[in-house]
């Protein structure tokens, strides 16, 4: 076990939305889509909104980042 996994929160439920972008800003933010202003269609190539473009709330990479943990991005997000 590292010093991360002592400290862990085991989630037991995880409610998804039907679509992609809604589910992983809220898994990035860790607000209700709603919240994030990215609850109805996933983000097209050049769309104007993303979670949190002006960088008032801090996002999961974030998070663990300031807690020592590194972070990298794989995969399709949709998501800014």
């Amino acid at each position: 076990h590292d010093g991360a996994s002592s400290q862990t929160v085991l989630l037991h439920d995880y409610y998804v939305q039907p679509i992609c972008t809604p589910t992983r800003s809220t898994l990035l933010s860790g607000r209700y889509q709603i919240h994030t202003g990215l609850q109805h269609d996933i983000i097209q190539n050049g769309q104007d909104n993303a979670v949190d473009p002006e960088g008032r709330m801090e996002l999961l990479p974030e998070a663990m980042r300031r807690a020592g943990l590194g972070t990298h991005m794989v995969g399709k997000w949709h998501a800014g």
